[in-house]
């Protein structure tokens, strides 16, 4: 006689199982896999009862972070799949405190054994989920993430010269305290340098958070242009295992070029919008009446006190009084100029409930335009389950560049429905932000020291042709009036000066940079095409730096036998 749920004569009393018993026993495991075939399911404690075992926030974070690699559901075998009782997570879990996994790994498709060319790929798509299983038997610190600070003026922007602080927020998701955490930081953007390179985390408890106990370092290099983007690494190394983590800031202060906290005497041009044919809870611009579904403040700091909401309830009423009712309703923002930064954003805050009754089944839209309303997309959604849908305060950026083309005819809308089942929909919009970087004029090239007469006449002048843009590299120095078919060199330096040498006056301040050495025309006119990637060391030249410039060329036929043009001060940036 045979059968598949036989369980033996008592407790282990089937050698298979008491070799396992026995196995595990012997060893002190913290973290174990019992590997089977299939559903592509990853199950945990408990199988022979729904309710969740002790330890469970810890059991489902590894699960979690496993099942990120291979996609696989995770949780309780009892819940996932099936009640099942004598299972091996079951035993290691309730008799040594392990943390354990059934991975039942394999699609239908697969079966229970899978065909020979499905091995290499069914064990490929679990291997950094195996890892990460093995990785929290010890002590697993992870760098889950980059905060980044101002350590200049305390603005909150990061300009040129700022230091800016990096904090690196650290999670062990392991069972064992760590030690200590080294932490390094690199960049490779020409605009910055690292000026606090190194740092190291004191230890860290088990499923725990920590965080660097040093901030590292970087400074922005002067004259980075508005708007850039500059790029850095962290990398994290503990016990012989590194992690990288990638991270950016974005220099230069924003400017805010249309702000909304709604306490003005009027609307400020937000109104209603289409479609808005909800029975109840339009939009309305209120001191909110609070409910469990709508808040009882706006979120701007006192005195604030209004905002826009879905309806406003009488004093004391029920939950649903003026909540959204069989439609939708919509808020529009008035008309606003996003076409002349650069990174630009629109930021607010927002509130969102459509989980007070017993139908959760509606969504929450946000909208932006850039031709003044004709035309949406689609920027943000909140659906049922969303963990932001259960009321809150929340904020929200938009990077407009990654939904449309900014322009001069942007708009936002904000639109709550209640289309299904009737539910309780609540929301409300505060502090309302549209910024961006602002791109620097560039000033064109300005003569300034006044010339000296040679040989020739009455002496050499500076211009230019071309772009300050560097990044177009196309710009061109240009001397006329100096010394036919004589030789000559441009060179430059960061300021001003009037130093009186040879036949005529240096008009450079601060250490200077020489250009190659350049043949004067038969009339008299020489010049010069920067190659910025290949200027003089310590010449650099980069958007958001101004120079002088000047001429110097023979003149043997006088006094010194040379002479000097006027001076150029040029900007250089992106215009």
């Amino acid at each position: 006689m045979t059968s598949e749920t036989y369980r033996g004569a008592g407790p282990a009393s089937e050698p298979e199982t008491a070799a396992m018993v026995n196995f595990m026993a012997a060893h002190d495991f913290q973290t174990a896999l019992s590997v089977h075939t299939y559903s592509n399911l990853w199950l945990a404690p408990w199988g022979f009862e729904t309710a969740l075992p002790p330890g469970w926030d810890d059991i489902d974070e590894v699960g979690t972070l496993a099942t990120e690699v291979n996609g696989y559901p995770q949780g309780p075998a009892s819940t996932l799949l099936y009640l099942a009782n004598g299972t091996t997570l079951d035993h290691d879990l309730g008799t040594h405190g392990t943390l354990c996994w059934t991975p039942e790994i394999g699609s239908q498709a697969d079966g229970f054994w899978p065909s020979q060319d499905r091995i290499v790929p069914l064990a490929e798509d679990n291997l950094l989920a195996f890892y990460r299983t093995a990785l929290a038997g010890g002590a697993w610190v992870r760098a889950a993430g980059v905060a980044t600070s101002d350590a200049g003026d305390g603005d909150g922007s990061f300009e040129p010269g700022e230091v800016v602080e990096i904090d690196v927020l650290l999670r062990n998701s392991g069972t064992v305290a760590s030690g200590i955490v080294d932490l390094f930081l690199s960049t490779a953007s020409p605009f910055a340098s690292v000026t606090g390179p190194i740092a190291s985390s004191p230890p860290v408890a088990p499923f725990s958070d920590g965080q660097s106990g040093t901030p590292l370092a970087l400074t922005i290099a002067p004259g980075t242009p508005p708007g850039t983007v500059i790029e850095f690494t962290v990398t994290r190394t503990y016990g012989g295992w590194s992690q990288d983590v990638s991270a950016e800031l974005v220099a230069g202060e924003r400017v805010v070029i249309a702000g909304f906290d709604f306490e003005d005497g009027s609307d400020q041009g937000w109104g209603l919008g289409n479609p808005n044919d909800a029975s109840t809870g339009e939009w309305t611009r209120v001191d909110p009446r609070g409910t469990a579904a709508q808040p009882e403040d706006d979120h701007t700091a006192a005195p604030g006190t209004r905002c826009w909401v879905t309806g406003q309830g009488s004093p004391g009423g029920s939950l649903g009084e003026n909540d959204v009712d069989d439609g939708t309703t919509t808020l529009v923002s008035p008309v606003f100029d996003l076409s002349n930064g650069v990174a630009p954003q629109v930021r607010y805050w927002r509130w969102y409930s459509n989980d007070e009754g017993s139908n959760a089944n509606d969504v929450f839209e946000v909208y932006l335009s850039g031709d003044g309303g004709s035309s949406w997309v689609l920027a943000e959604l909140l659906g049922p389950g969303h963990p932001e849908a259960s009321g809150g305060w929340f904020e929200a950026t938009l990077d407009v560049d990654s939904l449309l083309v900014p322009t001069s005819q942007m708009r936002l809308r904000f639109v709550a429905s209640d289309l299904g089942a009737g539910s309780i929909v609540e929301a409300a919009i505060d502090d309302v932000e549209a910024s961006y970087f602002e791109v620097p004029v560039c000033a064109p090239p300005m003569n300034y020291c006044g010339t000296s007469p040679n040989s020739a006449g009455p002496g050499a002048v500076m211009s230019s042709s071309g772009n300050t843009d560097v990044a177009d590299g196309a710009f061109t120095l240009l001397a006329s009036g100096a010394i036919p078919s004589q030789f000559g060199l441009f060179f430059y330096g960061p300021d001003q000066g009037t130093l009186p040498i040879g036949n005529g006056v240096i008009c450079i301040g601060g250490a200077f940079h020489r250009l190659p050495v350049e043949t004067i025309d038969a009339g008299g006119a020489a010049s010069h095409l920067v190659d910025f990637g290949n200027l003089p060391n310590g010449g650099d030249i980069v958007n958001g730096d101004t120079f002088r410039f000047q001429f110097w060329y023979r003149d043997p036929a006088v006094g010194a036998g040379f002479n000097f043009s006027d001076g150029l001060e040029v900007q250089f940036c992106a215009d």
